[in-house]
């Protein structure tokens, strides 16, 4: 049986919101489901009795309600609080618009006994802490009764990391899409119930491919040898560019990259030096990297593990031509292009070495090609941009997809606050960092979760006001909450 944490059961929402499915939607086929299941063990003179909660799970519960109910089944509902969410607002009012009798005060508990069954819907699988005040009498109460206890998700009150809990019992889990992470001990009690994800949710990276990606340090490892990094970046006409470079190089760093190398005009160099001293930058006396340095990068190449060309580069004529050079004679290495890098390589043949990681407009200029915004064509199209291109691509978007040309894949991590500028140039550093002991398709994987991670963690503390700065010193707390599988 497979299990699966709340974040990334999350991720297969927003997965199937994008295949015009929504959260609504989900919910009511939830409930639909649950009624079924229940159908198929209980006669129609049974009882039922469902707790619901203020979220998501609340509304799975009123939801199951209305269904029971429409089904001609004895219903009453206890309501701990008023909805929160959307989903269970709405929820709240269908049953309340057909079946405003089923609302029974807390007093009705006194009345439960063994003909009735128990549905739980008070939390979902994003509680977390402990259980007390009222809900801690209730769920005491319930568990004192001899009546058959049905769970959604999760038993409620149940927390691995609490363990001296007061829980729903449960008889039977019944389960959204997938077993839930901490559940493993009940396994004989769950039953997964399909709820109209849609099948290729497969595709999409969870923790647990992330995982195999993270490398633990040997005892004994010593400077360099956890990776060796080269940025080639920046334009004396963009002095942000060394903002940039700044971005990219300590995501490097944040992900545990040992050394990271710049290679870049002499006023982005200093500015660099300023803010990230660890950086080891060398400075081009120059207005913008072109022909004349490329011997100069390649040599800085041949002791570096992974390639980054593209931030804040610049769109010079000359700087197109020292792009295109650089990666025809660094075959060897794995590279990854960002922004600027990737318009001059339009129309070009890669290799297998190289990873781009271009937004929509971006992949237009480089392929000639209109992306849509659907993503079944948008998936489709950016594979076979790949295959033509002989290359990896990481498209940014709402739903990220990486691809080789033959393997595809979704990262449903992030939004809409990570549009601010830099956070492009940290999931660039992300990929070089992940690209020192991994392939590129699976350092893209790898990059593109953790960059999302990093920017759903901060909307949820800082809203709309996310810097890339931000996301970047959020890099290693991601990284342990998918080891510990958080």
């Amino acid at each position: 049986m497979r299990f699966i944490s709340n974040y990334d059961m999350k991720l297969f929402e927003r997965f199937a919101n994008q295949f015009g499915i929504s959260n609504k939607t989900l919910m009511e086929n939830a409930g639909k489901a649950i009624v079924n299941e229940i159908e198929t063990t209980v006669g129609k003179k049974v009882r039922f009795f469902v707790l619901c909660g203020v979220g998501n799970n609340g509304g799975d519960g009123l939801t199951t309600a209305r269904i029971l109910k429409e089904h001609g089944y004895e219903v009453y509902v206890y309501l701990i609080g008023e909805p929160k969410t959307e989903e269970a607002k709405e929820a709240y009012k269908k049953l309340l618009s057909k079946y405003k009798n089923v609302f029974v005060s807390e007093a009705f508990l006194d009345r439960l006994n063994e003909k009735y069954i128990i549905i739980d819907a008070i939390f979902g699988t994003g509680f977390r802490g402990k259980v007390d005040g009222k809900i801690k009498k209730i769920i005491e109460k319930i568990n004192k009764i001899k009546a058959k206890k049905i769970c959604i998700d999760i038993p409620s009150g149940f927390d691995k990391n609490c363990i001296d809990n007061n829980y729903v019992l449960p008889d039977k889990i019944l389960c959204l899409h997938a077993a839930k992470k901490g559940l493993e001990g009940f396994s004989r009690k769950i039953k997964i119930l399909d709820i109209g994800i849609p099948k290729e949710v497969e595709l999409v990276i969870t923790s647990d491919h992330v995982r195999k990606m993270l490398k633990e340090r040997e005892t004994n490892s010593y400077k360099g040898q956890n990776g060796k990094i080269l940025i080639i970046a920046g334009s004396e006409k963009y002095p942000g560019s060394a903002i940039l470079c700044y971005n990219a190089s300590k995501a490097c760093f944040r992900t545990g990259v040992d050394l990271v190398k710049i290679f870049t005009v002499a006023k982005v160099g200093w500015l660099i030096n300023l803010k990230l001293p660890e950086a080891i930058t060398t400075k081009i006396d120059c207005d913008f990297l072109k022909y004349d340095h490329i011997e100069e990068a390649l040599d800085l190449a041949k002791s570096s593990d992974v390639i980054l060309i593209g931030p804040g580069i610049g769109e010079n004529k000359e700087t197109k031509i020292f792009v295109k050079e650089i990666i025809e004679k660094i075959k060897d290495k794995k590279t990854i292009v960002d922004a600027d890098g990737i318009k001059a390589l339009a129309g070009i043949k890669l290799n297998k070495n190289v990873l781009i990681t271009p937004h929509k407009r971006e992949l237009e200029i480089f392929s000639d090609r209109e992306i849509p915004m659907e993503i079944t064509s948008r998936a489709r199209i950016t594979k076979e941009i790949a295959k033509k291109q002989n290359c990896n691509i990481l498209l940014k978007g709402p739903i990220d997809i990486i691809t080789n040309g033959k393997e595809i894949s979704f990262n449903a991590t992030g939004n809409p606050a990570m549009t601010t500028a830099g956070t492009g140039d940290v999931l660039a550093g992300l990929c070089a960092a992940f690209a020192t002991n991994n392939s590129l398709i699976k350092s893209a994987e790898a990059a593109a979760y953790i960059n999302g991670y990093c920017g759903d963690m901060l909307y949820e503390e800082k809203n709309y006001g996310i810097l890339a700065s931000d996301i970047i010193e959020k890099i290693p707390e991601v990284i342990n909450n998918i080891k510990v599988s958080k």
